[in-house]
């Protein structure tokens, strides 16, 4: 079972290892998704620290995902690489997560949510985020 997924991944973390290793032990085959710049400025507000080609080299330099692209269109993602399990960090409400997905996209393409455990950041707990 192939699953997937998506983030900005700007300076990768411990909860990012955490994510990406958990997942990769959930299915065959894990394919990263890193967000666009141009995603990460429309989503975040913010322009990412390191570009996206950056990020996506760094995500596969850690050799755990079998495919990492850059990319934010998440359909698109999920017919090209067969993606029936969809991964994130249990830090989301779920229903917003769906929503954010939508709703129609899931049911069509027949992925499964998965909300993993969500790692808190030591560097953000220690300055109150």
């Amino acid at each position: 079972m192939v699953g997937l997924t998506l983030g900005v991944f700007d300076f990768c973390h411990e909860g990012h290892l955490n994510l990406l290793r958990r997942a990769a032990g959930m299915c065959d085959r894990l394919v990263v998704g890193v967000h666009t710049d141009e995603e990460v400025r429309r989503y975040k507000g913010v322009q990412p620290a390191n570009s996206e080609l950056e990020r996506a080299a760094a995500i596969r330099a850690l050799g755990i995902a079998h495919a990492v692209v850059v990319s934010s269109d998440r359909a698109r993602l999920c017919r090209d690489h067969g993606v029936k399990l969809v991964f994130h960090g249990d830090d989301w409400d779920p229903a917003a997560y769906r929503r954010r997905w939508g709703e129609e996209r899931i049911a069509r393409l027949g992925l499964e949510l998965v909300l993993l455990p969500h790692t808190r950041d030591r560097q953000h707990a220690a300055a109150g985020r």
